[in-house]
């Protein structure tokens, strides 16, 4: 029974959710050809901010042959549809088959992937992925014996499938990677997985197309979880009834009503007005295994990597997913030194998921309601003055008005946090769904000095800027199904900008030296058929 409880509390959570060479204390400055970042945003080569719109690369990735389903032709219609950048998974297990050893074939065909990427002029993120930590508890990741269980018994949970999360053999194998438990040969198995980073990191360090590595997907609490369990259960107490807490406890009983437990409870804690309330004063579990556990965890791998690669930007993430930072405020802080320096040239990476694309129920939010959910991730980016990337959302697989809207509400509030994201995820399904278009709208692709606004509609879309005092060129991604005209304003109005429109719908606009701010608004037109 016990287990049950946590089983679907867990879900509640969830989807309120969800040796290495020693590191040198000064490692290297990237060299000018690597994307890098200033202040909140990304650079390129010619000090353009870059805003990143993108899509994970994943299906048999998690699983062999590893790689992704997509072949050269379809890498080459993602940049055609709007993309800029992909979020290309690969796992522990396929890197280090065996302790120690790495399959270098495995990585070539990778190498030979990202050569696509780089042919259709889409910049890379490689994310280490990991869901349920390994294939061993249906998930992937970890190698089997990597995955140090204590032989607790893996029973899979009914339902959906991020309920696995619960149970003990996965808690533990977390528990044991965080302690860097000994495994194969005596070596501590997060010791191992450093040194596979490192090997990759190796492998692609002068690879200027990469724009980072993202260190882990999605790292999850291990036991802490239970301390979350009961806090959040203390809290409900407090919040229902006996009447409706005894409501709960007839979804909880059930694991195959979770979904229905963990959607009533969100819809019932919306409907007060405490949902949020609730969130933030049952944070403290979470932010305590950040600081204590996943933190020191960051330092070490980052400069694990920067002894090998100083080139590449290194992305951390929040514990559990859209657990923390959109949903349980974050503690997490950038990566330091062994000198308690922030590494430069780091971002935050969290990910967000609407409540409803995980509880299975119609989406009820609206733009101002998601802006404000991803805003409680941006801000943590902001606190630490590092860039602000979301490596996945959506998770949306079939056409609905729901999921349209959904679809446009996240991308109004990403535009107006002026955050760049990875949509999850691939698959040739995504041709046909009715939010591709709305995924390839107009954007600001790479600006030649700080935006300070962006915003699109169906009729025109919106930028400002504070141009270079060099000037350069700014990019602005229009569709070329899309007619556009374009009107622009700068201050001194005695100066004048100029602009012209590629082949692929390329908008290019040119600043002359010394202009103070920039406003391009592009009107939008449908081409005759």
């Amino acid at each position: 029974m016990a287990r049950r409880v946590l089983s679907c509390v867990l879900l509640f959570a969830g989807s309120l959710a969800f040796a290495p060479v020693a590191a040198q204390d000064r490692p290297a400055k990237p060299t000018s050809a690597f994307i890098r970042t200033r202040g909140r945003w990304l650079v390129d080569d010619q000090d353009r901010v870059l805003i990143l719109h993108g899509i994970n690369l994943s299906g048999r990735s998690k699983r062999p042959p590893f790689l992704p389903e997509v072949d050269r032709a379809g890498i080459a219609r993602l940049r055609k549809a709007g993309f800029n950048s992909v979020r290309y998974l690969i796992v522990w297990e396929a890197v280090e088959p065996e302790p120690g050893k790495y399959d270098d074939a495995y990585l070539d065909k990778v190498a030979e992937r990202l050569e696509w990427c780089r042919e259709a002029g889409l910049r890379v993120v490689l994310d280490m992925h990991q869901d349920m930590y390994s294939r061993k508890y249906t998930g992937d990741g970890a190698p089997v014996w990597a995955c140090i269980d204590d032989d607790v018994p893996f029973t899979k949970a009914p339902g959906t499938w991020y309920l696995g999360y619960a149970s003990p053999a996965v808690i533990k194998a977390f528990d044991n990677f965080w302690a860097n438990r000994k495994g194969p040969g005596g070596v501590g198995i997060q010791d191992r997985f450093v040194a596979a980073w490192q090997h990759v990191a190796k492998r692609f360090r002068s690879d200027t197309n990469i724009i980072g590595y993202d260190l882990l997907n999605e790292p999850y609490y291990g036991s802490d979880i239970y301390a979350m369990f009961f806090a959040l259960a203390i809290e409900l107490g407090q919040e229902f009834d006996t009447k409706t807490k005894l409501k709960f406890l007839g979804f909880m009983t059930n694991p195959k009503g979770a979904v229905e437990f963990g959607a009533y409870a969100v819809k019932e804690l919306k409907r007060r007005n405490a949902l949020w309330r609730i969130l933030d004063e049952t944070s403290g579990p979470a932010q305590k295994f950040e600081r204590t556990v996943l933190q020191p965890f960051h330092d070490r791998l980052v400069r694990a990597i920067r002894e090998v690669d100083p080139n590449h930007i290194c992305f951390f993430e929040a514990a559990g997913g859209p657990v923390s930072g959109t949903r349980f405020r974050t503690a997490i802080n950038v990566p330091k030194d062994a000198h308690g320096k922030p590494f430069e040239h780091t971002v935050f990476a969290p990910h967000h998921y609407d409540f409803s694309t995980d509880l299975h129920f119609p989406y009820d939010g609206t733009r101002e309601s998601v802006l404000g959910e991803i805003r409680r991730g941006a801000s943590a980016g902001d606190r630490m003055g590092a860039p602000t990337w979301f490596g996945e959302w959506g998770a949306i697989f079939r056409s609905s008005p729901e999921g349209d809207r959904l679809v446009r509400d996240h991308l109004d509030a990403f535009d107006d946090l002026l955050c760049g994201w990875a949509w999850w995820s691939y698959s040739e399904r995504l041709k046909d769904l009715s939010f591709l278009p709305m995924l390839g709208r107009p954007y600001a692709r790479a600006v030649a000095g700080v935006p300070k606004r962006t915003a699109c509609t169906e009729k025109d879309f919106h930028l400002e800027f504070e141009p270079l005092s060099k000037g350069g060129e700014t990019l602005i991604w229009v569709p070329p199904s899309l007619g556009a005209a374009v009107d622009i304003r700068v201050e001194p109005e005695t100066k004048s900008a100029m602009w012209w429109r590629d082949e692929s719908g390329m908008i290019h606009v040119r600043c002359p030296d010394g202009v103070r701010a920039c406003s391009v608004t592009v009107m939008l037109t449908a081409k005759p058929q």
